[in-house]
């Protein structure tokens, strides 16, 4: 490992606080690894790895350049209290990637970084994180299936059926331009650009006329995020579009 020779928990802090900004865009990399060599005591590498490591915790991916034990507990318990639980979920992730990695090429086990993963126990409520999407597939699979049952055994099945089970679910969501979906809505004049109809009702929280704003395009098949590529429809067409035969 290529480290300061006394690194400290307030170097550590001061890296973690700098991966953060290098890796939301908001300082460029050379100047905080310049800040780190000069008021921290980091040498090149180390501070290097202590800012581009953080990039593989955050998004759960394997990182190669090792860090102290103290290092990746401090980054566990940061991101554990500044980010989301899917933050947390993907860094534990990721120190356990490394921990076989570099098990594997050094063939040795890291027994205080196993320990620290250890100590962060309450992972186990991350450990059954669901995609939401194969999930969604899933469950209409269960319906059909349900449907296909007699009646009997249906209701002998819910007799016997247990509490909702509670799961947290990864899905990915696109950034969308909020002046598209604004403009969009604007340009119906609170009717369905689809049907034609005036929208079905209006929303509670400032009476304006309900409808979604639907990409001509999906976005997950390439589409734009543009004024041109969406439709501010009403619910009922808006399922249509997704789900029926005008798909």
């Amino acid at each position: 490992m290529n480290m300061p020779n006394k690194i400290t928990i307030e170097n550590i802090q001061a890296a973690y606080e700098l991966a953060k900004q290098v890796y939301n865009k908001k300082l460029k990399l050379d100047y905080a690894v310049t800040i780190l060599v000069t008021e921290e005591g980091f040498n090149d590498n180390s501070a290097k790895d202590y800012i581009n490591d953080y990039k593989c915790i955050i998004e759960g991916n394997v990182f190669k350049r090792a860090l102290s034990a103290t290092g990746i507990d401090y980054y566990l318990s940061s991101i554990k209290k500044d980010g989301t639980k899917i933050d947390f979920y993907n860094a534990i992730k990721s120190v356990r990637k490394h921990i076989t990695y570099y098990e594997a090429i050094r063939n040795t086990n890291v027994i205080k970084l196993r320990q620290v993963v250890s100590k962060h126990n309450t992972i186990e409520q991350y450990e059954n994180l669901i995609d939401y999407s194969l999930h969604t597939i899933a469950f209409e699979e269960q319906v059909k299936k349900s449907a296909l049952l007699s009646e009997q055994c249906r209701n002998e099945i819910l007799a016997s059926s247990v509490k909702v089970e509670k799961k947290i679910a990864i899905i990915e969501i696109f950034n969308r331009n909020p002046h598209v979906v604004a403009a969009v809505l604007l340009r119906a004049k609170g009717h369905c650009e689809y049907c034609g109809k005036a929208a079905p009702f209006r929303r509670k929280k400032d009476m304006t006329p309900y409808l979604e704003v639907h990409h001509i395009i999906q976005l997950a098949d390439g589409g734009e995020d543009t004024v041109k590529n969406a439709r501010a429809l009403c619910p009922n067409c808006h399922r249509e579009k997704h789900f029926g035969l005008n798909k």
